[in-house]
C-alpha cells in the first residue's frame, strides 16, 4: 500500500506519527490499547512500518516521504530562545 493511496484513520496516523519520533518500542506495545494494536499492525501489514527487535520504524518509502517534514511538523528542532 503506498502512503498517497491509504486512507488511515486519526488513530492510525497518531500511531504512524509515534513511529516517526521513535516513541514506539516494546514497552508502548505492551500499554497500547487494542485498537492501537490494531493500528500497529494494518501498518505493518501495509508495508509502511517495520519492527526491528526493539522498535518500530517506518520503512525507507515512508521515511524519505514523511521524515523531511518532521521536525517542523513535531516540533523536535530546539526553539530559539527570544527575550
Amino acid at each position: 500500500m503506498a502512503l498517497s493511496g491509504s486512507r488511515l484513520t486519526r488513530l492510525t496516523a497518531r500511531v504512524l506519527r509515534d513511529v516517526l519520533v521513535g516513541f514506539v518500542d516494546a514497552a508502548w506495545e505492551q500499554r497500547a490499547s487494542n485498537p492501537e494494536r490494531v493500528a500497529l499492525g494494518r501498518l505493518t501489514n501495509a508495508g509502511l512500518i517495520r519492527g526491528d527487535g526493539e522498535r518500530y520504524l517506518a520503512t525507507d518509502p515512508v521515511a524519505r516521504t514523511l521524515l523531511p517534514a518532521a521536525p517542523n511538523q513535531f516540533h523536535l528542532s530546539p526553539r530559539a530562545s527570544g527575550p
